[in-house]
């Protein structure tokens, strides 16, 4: 890989072999779904970059047994997408309105310089 863009877009295209609905615009949000978040480059070297790439996956309300048993079961398929081994529960809310519970995790991806 080689450009921010293309590897988010990559790991966009990970997760949607999941079988959960992807996105990249929290605006757009609708649960269940994944929300791929804005990156944070933790190393940037003349060889590239290395990305911290924030990973949310929600599901519909309200927050219940139901909604619990729906994120673990998602959770190993969304954790090997983005090659991570820990993830936290949580509340998502996007735009500041409703609040929809979370498991979040991050995937770390690094970017060659062409």
């Amino acid at each position: 890989m080689t450009g921010l863009s293309e590897a988010l877009t990559a790991l966009e295209a990970a997760l949607a072999g999941t079988g959960v609905p992807v996105t990249m615009d929290p605006g757009n949000f609708t649960a269940p779904s994944i929300v791929v978040e804005a990156p944070t480059i933790v190393s940037a070297t003349q060889g590239g970059y290395t990305l911290e790439v924030p990973v949310v996956l929600a599901a519909a309300q309200p927050a219940n047994r139901r909604a619990l048993e729906y994120l673990l079961g998602k959770l190993p398929r969304v954790l090997e997408a983005c090659q991570s081994h820990t993830s936290s529960p949580g509340i998502y809310s996007p735009n500041g309105s409703l609040n929809f519970p979370c498991y979040r995790t991050t995937a770390t991806i690094t970017i060659r310089s062409i």
